[in-house]
């Protein structure tokens, strides 16, 4: 598999996938920890209790099992935060597609940062509609660091100055479209998302930047469309756009993997 400007990419040693997938599930812990606080009205504080019976949530101690995959509180028991494995299942398969599509261990590492980041912003966008900086921002400058090394060991410049070029244009436009039409179109978060997502995908090329906003459209109006139909809102109602942007990230770096 070759990108557009980049080296050849070479196959993963054996072993490799199941080490991934291990780094990948390290993290989750801190994910779930990051959806239980963020989840929250953008004017309120970060949650750190449980709501029910008021237990404390942590990476340690009694506060420790609400971000363990079944995602049940160490203090009642109730579900708290994501779903149920489903955190984990995602951030998995979208860790082993950046892997696959990675043709240099600092693109790769690029790849997994946004991984990390864009995940939890999936369960904080569809439950609050909003995604926050504290994520959006290190999402960015994460991928646009580990993108500079590869350019200094590999001597991909040209790579990196596209990856620059295209976050700052397509982010540009979807912050303008958000200021522009306020809360009847994106918001400044998915402005902030995308910024993110075409540094990462403008390494390969200006398409699959492009490619991936396309995506993200017309998922997120064939979701429209059926929950129109099936009358789960209104044609008032404010959809989140962060999964689709997310998703459609996920699908053009598989379609690259399967190249």
């Amino acid at each position: 598999m070759r990108t557009q400007d980049g080296p050849v990419a070479v196959d993963e040693p054996a072993g490799s996938s199941a080490f991934h997938n291990a780094l990948a599930l390290a993290v989750t812990p801190v994910q779930r920890l990051l959806v239980l606080r963020l989840a929250v009205p953008g004017d309120s504080p970060p949650n750190t209790v449980c709501g029910r019976c008021g237990a404390k949530i942590s990476l340690r101690g009694h506060g420790q099992p609400a971000l363990l995959p079944p995602g049940r509180c160490g203090g009642c028991g109730r579900p708290i935060g994501a779903p149920p494995y489903l955190l984990e299942l995602l951030t998995v398969l979208a860790a082993a597609v950046a892997v696959l599509a990675s043709p240099t261990g600092p693109v790769m590492m690029a790849a997994l940062w946004w991984v990390a980041c864009a995940v939890p912003l999936v369960f904080v966008d569809v439950r609050v509609h909003r995604l926050p900086n504290v994520l959006t921002y290190p999402a960015a400058a994460g991928v646009l660091l580990f993108l500079l090394l590869d350019a200094t060991v590999s001597e991909t410049w040209e790579a990196v100055l596209r990856s620059v070029t295209a976050a700052a244009t397509i982010g540009a436009a979807f912050i303008l479209t958000a200021l522009l039409l306020g809360r009847r179109g994106l918001g400044l978060g998915d402005g902030k998302l995308m910024v993110s997502i075409a540094l990462l995908l403008g390494w390969w090329g200006w398409g699959f930047v492009f490619t991936a906003v396309f995506v993200a459209f017309l998922t997120a109006g064939v979701a429209g469309a059926g929950l129109l139909a099936a009358r789960r809102v209104t044609r008032q109602s404010h959809l989140p756009m962060g999964p689709h942007l997310v998703l459609a990230a996920v699908v053009v770096l598989a379609v690259q993997a399967a190249g």
